[in-house]
């Protein structure tokens, strides 16, 4: 519901054999996977995403009491949790935000998900565990003892990813149990945290803009080269096509490396820091041609 005149038409089960087939036939736990080819239909998105990926950083330490106050958005005050001895001793004892993952996937010792998953995100680029991107995601019997988290590990439409592992091996219900403490942690830890997108994230600097006047120029003198070849009718004609024709298809190819060229300095220029950059590569909005189209082609 997007609140421009939508409408819901709710419908009651009257009989009891109406309820029983309602429960189990729209039961959320139930519905996990599409008939089409078994692949996860509910999984992490947007928020759920940027904040999993936030706190999976390599540079995220915590103490003890902001640790244990993470822990606890995981779910209510019944379930039990196993404080894991921390990452760092001295000089100060700290916890990583991987070890925070690692809990919302196995709480305590009688839950069972010893999940052994291992994905590669967007932004992996080599050597595995290794990768200087920390893009080699690895659970080893449900700990999280490399990777950043992105959609390719806690998105749908993968079999690699660590909820279908779930499903697979432990059932649908301790699956929908991982995605609810991953809801309640990601959301509010995202909200305590603060995210947001200004003009600064599309800026581009100065050496971008040097970069980007340098790229058109050449642009600009080969799209001059095959104007003239067009008035001069010495053009290349393309497959079916007439010299105009020819002449829209060589300027539109012009402009598209224009704007791959441009959008690949701009991903070099941007600070790892970067709000659209870190959607980008977490999968939660966004791609690369989004961003050199905002900070390349119209900042």
């Amino acid at each position: 519901a997007d609140f421009d005149g939508d409408e819901m038409n709710l419908h009651f089960p009257q009989t009891e054999e109406a309820k029983a087939e309602a429960a189990e036939l729209m039961n959320i736990t139930n519905n996990l996977v599409t008939p089409r080819n078994g692949e996860p239909l509910v999984a992490a998105t947007q928020d759920f995403l940027t904040g999993a990926y936030l706190l999976t950083q390599k540079d995220v330490f915590l103490t003890k009491s902001e640790f244990c106050r993470l822990v606890s958005y995981l779910s209510d005050a019944n379930e039990h949790i196993d404080v894991p001895p921390p990452a760092i001793w001295r000089p100060r004892k700290l916890w990583t935000g991987k070890q925070v993952m690692s809990i919302l996937v196995r709480p305590n010792s009688t839950v069972d998900s010893r999940v052994n998953v291992e994905s590669e995100e967007r932004f992996y680029t080599d050597s595995k565990h290794f990768c200087a991107m920390d893009g080699f995601v690895a659970f080893r019997n449900g700990e999280l003892i490399s990777g950043n988290l992105g959609k390719k590990t806690l998105g749908g439409d993968s079999k690699s990813g660590l909820f279908y592992v779930l499903i697979r091996d432990y059932g649908p219900r301790e699956a929908t149990r991982c995605m609810s403490r991953l809801a309640k942690l990601t959301a509010r830890y995202l909200g305590d945290k603060g995210f947001s997108i200004g003009i600064d994230d599309v800026t581009p600097s100065p050496s971008m803009i040097a970069v980007k006047e340098r790229i058109l120029k050449e642009g600009q003198k080969l799209a001059d080269d095959q104007i003239q070849a067009y008035k001069t009718g010495s053009i290349k004609l393309k497959p079916g096509c007439d010299a105009l024709q020819s002449l829209e298809s060589e300027v539109n190819g012009l402009l598209g490396k224009i704007r791959e060229n441009c959008g690949k300095e701009a991903l070099v220029t941007l600070n790892h820091r970067n709000a659209a950059l870190r959607m980008a590569q977490c999968g939660s909005k966004g791609s690369a041609l989004n961003i050199s189209q905002m900070v390349a082609c119209l900042g």
